[in-house]
């Protein structure tokens, strides 16, 4: 593992693959700026020829061929080079912690009959799945049975707040209602002393509204809610890494697969939160104690 350095938070083997990979944005930057003249100067070739020079279809094909490698060049330097400015601002943020590598398995092979691009879109089809997954549990709604203990929760802090202070002095009784935070007079000012004087009613007419409301298809517990958000997340994060590895098990085959735009920095250079090291206890003997006669 390597330790966390205050000035480049990355890990030695992270930074190794970012410089690696602004290196390669800069490659793809140079293969499409060389195409792209090429091209232009094909086409004067064309144009100085009035139109027809004898190898017109040679040059045509050159062109066509040059503008993929036009195409695939400049996608590839876009993604690149996108990919590692998010990497820098994602590191200069100070949202993060103390990352070290993450434990990796041994390189991937294609499964039999499939290509690396076939593993890789057959993973992006997991990924967009669980994305959508974790987005529509996101807006899960919450069963009435929950609302009515918010509901509850919301009636007591009224009744807290329109309580009245009661005191006897000077042979006076003293009863006092306001809230000493409060400045003006709000429309609902009156609603704490309501729920003061008549909790019960005020609770049974919330919850008649939320009975009206009818129950939600699908409704969650904020645990259990949280609990499919927790496990969704972890799968794209093992999904997004997985990715990942055969992208790169592609590459050291002579393979070229492009990136998605949107990949977790911590799956792209494989780094995890810095688990904190125990410190050993150090067992102290105690003194033997000498004999006395």
């Amino acid at each position: 593992m390597s330790a966390f350095n205050a000035r480049d938070p990355l890990p030695k083997e992270a930074r190794a693959k970012l410089v690696r990979l602004v290196g390669e944005a800069a490659d793809a930057q140079a293969v499409a700026g060389n195409a792209s003249n090429r091209i232009g100067a094909l086409r004067k070739q064309i144009s100085f020829a009035d139109g027809h020079p004898p190898d017109l279809d040679q040059i045509n094909a050159e062109i066509a061929r040059l503008t993929k490698v036009l195409k695939a060049a400049d996608d590839r330097h876009r993604v690149l080079a996108g990919l590692c400015a998010d990497v820098e601002h994602w590191l200069h943020d100070g949202n993060h912690v103390a990352l070290e590598m993450a434990a990796s398995d041994r390189a991937p092979k294609p499964a039999a009959g499939k290509t690396y691009l076939d593993e890789v879109y057959g993973i992006r089809a997991e990924i967009d799945a669980t994305r959508n997954e974790i987005a529509a549990t996101l807006h899960v709604p919450v069963p009435n049975a929950y609302l009515k203990t918010l509901a509850k929760e919301y009636v007591e802090e009224l009744v807290a707040t329109g309580k009245p202070i009661v005191r006897f002095d000077g042979g006076r009784l003293i009863v006092k209602f306001g809230d000493a935070k409060s400045w003006g007079v709000p429309q609902d000012a009156s609603v704490p002393y309501l729920a003061w004087m008549h909790p019960n009613v005020f609770l049974e007419r919330m919850e008649q509204v939320i009975d009206r409301m009818g129950e939600r298809p699908n409704a969650l517990m904020p645990e259990v809610k949280e609990q499919r958000l927790s496990e969704a997340r972890a799968k794209l994060e093992g999904l997004e890494r997985r990715e990942e590895m055969f992208i790169e098990a592609a590459a050291a085959d002579g393979i070229e697969v492009l990136r998605r735009a949107s990949v977790d920095p911590y799956a792209l250079l494989n780094v995890t939160v810095a688990q904190p090291k125990l410190t050993p206890r150090i067992r102290i003997k105690p003194e033997k104690r000498s004999k006395v006669a």
